[in-house]
Order: C-alpha cells, then sequence, then structure tokens
C-alpha cells in the first residue's frame, strides 16, 4: 500500500519533469535558478492538490500514464 508521501513524492517528480520539458522547449539550458523555479512550481502545485482534494486522482493518472 502506498503512503501519502510516496503518493506526494510521485506527484512531485512528474510535475518537476513536466515543468523541465517546458523551461527546455523555452531556454537552451537550464540555470540554478530555472531548476529553483522549476521545484518550487513542482512543490506548490502539489500542495495545492493535496488541499483541494484531487492529489489521489492525479496519481492514478500518472499511473495509467493518462497525463
Amino acid at each position: 500500500m502506498i503512503t501519502k508521501t510516496d503518493m506526494h513524492e510521485v506527484v512531485y517528480r512528474h510535475l518537476v519533469k513536466l515543468y523541465q520539458g517546458f523551461y527546455m522547449a523555452v531556454f537552451e539550458y537550464l540555470t540554478m535558478e530555472h531548476q529553483a523555479l522549476i521545484s518550487y512550481e513542482a512543490y506548490r502545485e502539489t500542495i495545492q492538490m493535496a488541499q483541494e482534494g484531487y492529489l489521489k486522482d492525479y496519481y492514478k493518472r500518472i499511473l495509467n500514464n493518462a497525463v
């Protein structure tokens, strides 16, 4: 059984990869500032999903490759 912490980690890592892709489409390379912004945005969005109650649904979508 997966814990809430594990679920948060999977969603966070997925969002980091997603944002890295967005940044790489715009910038030639990622600076430390870009990495910090990516990390912040992924963390913020993960927390928002948890607070609004749809983190588990997003997690399931990740597992089903539906995101």
